[in-house]
């Protein structure tokens, strides 16, 4: 199995609905050094028929449906700026500090936490940590449909109508550790035994959250996603070209300072702030990967020129793209 060091952008596979509470203060935007200080009202709705379709990025395969990744932040790239995708996603960090925003949530986290972000959830990383990730298809979750485990607790997760109270928590020292330990030691293997093991460890998490009440039944959530997927999908999808407050706030049919306060509030940074998150990953992606001309990365992650790429590149991690570069095909040698 291939181990991947970076969660690459990904489209929406369908529209799910969430609930936001906002207490955190700590997703920043470095422009202005303004901190979102928001608490979002929910509402109760009823949770709507996905609509599915084949994502771009796939994580796994039918015969192997999960995908392990290793991730050091701000190492490999700058952080994971906020996305969605149609599977499970589990992390547990296993040094450092840093910040999770799940639905419009800013959640701390440290070593030993661990965390899983259901289908369709909106969720992005940032911080100084080191941690694991198992993405993983629902399928790792199926038994005999009649089973009353599977239909009473299992099928929630399965199709994503329920909520997980306290999302991220720590393991040490209980049942979920020692299913923690299981399912990160399975992934390393890649066999058809370390599947089953990962399997039953998967199973024995949904045990210990059921067992702790952290599963909560019934999704009673907005549906933020919903409305914000037109602005997310036009960034994607012009990520190469000039973009501005009036492109963005027309897919939304709100006015310009509307549609920047509404967006502040709900992804905790300012809209270019998010558009250059994304070009900025996007950037690292092909610094790693390819051999192109760093003048040439520039204009195909849609900065007007080099020199302002680079301003904003180092200003996110830290060296220059050409410094990047060295150190991801030479981890040893040093930044300066």
């Amino acid at each position: 199995m291939e181990e991947i060091k970076s969660i690459e952008e990904m489209e929406p596979e369908s529209r799910f609905e969430f609930q936001s509470s906002v207490q955190s203060h700590f997703w920043r935007d470095p422009e202005n050094g303004k901190q979102a200080d928001t608490n979002i009202s929910s509402s109760n709705i009823q949770r709507k028929t996905r609509r599915m379709r084949k994502e771009d990025r796939v994580h796994g395969s039918s015969q192997i449906p999960y995908c392990f990744y290793r991730n050091q932040i701000p190492e490999d790239y700058p952080g994971i700026p906020i996305h969605w995708h149609d599977e499970f996603e589990l992390m547990r960090v296993n040094s450092g500090k840093g910040s999770l925003y799940l639905e419009g949530e800013i959640l701390p986290l440290s070593k030993g936490a661990v965390c899983l972000v259901l289908p369709d959830q909106l969720h992005g990383i940032e911080g100084h940590m080191n941690y694991d990730t198992l993405v993983f298809s629902s399928s790792m979750l199926i038994s005999t449909m009649q089973e009353r485990s599977f239909e009473q607790i299992l099928s929630f997760l399965v199709y994503s109508d329920c909520s997980i109270d306290q999302p991220v928590y720590p393991a040490t020292g209980s049942l979920l550790e020692k299913a923690m330990d299981q399912i990160f030691a399975s992934m390393n293997q890649n066999t058809p035994l370390s599947d089953l093991y990962l399997r039953s460890g998967l199973v024995e998490m949904a045990a210990c959250m059921e067992e702790q009440a952290k599963l909560k039944k019934g999704r009673q959530t907005p549906a933020l996603l919903e409305l914000y997927e037109p602005v997310l999908r036009y960034i994607q999808s012009h990520l190469d070209e000039k973009i501005s407050i009036n492109d963005l706030a027309q897919t939304m049919n709100l006015s310009e300072s509307r549609f920047q306060h509404c967006f502040l509030e709900i992804f905790h940074c300012s809209p270019m702030e998010y558009v250059l998150r994304l070009r900025i990953e996007k950037a690292c992606k092909l610094l790693r990967k390819t051999k192109m001309p760093v003048a040439q990365i520039a204009l195909d992650c849609g900065f007007a020129n080099l020199s302002h790429f680079n301003r904003q590149f180092l200003k996110r991690t830290t060296m220059t793209p050409r410094q990047y570069r060295t150190m991801q095909a030479d981890p040893d040698k040093s930044k300066a």
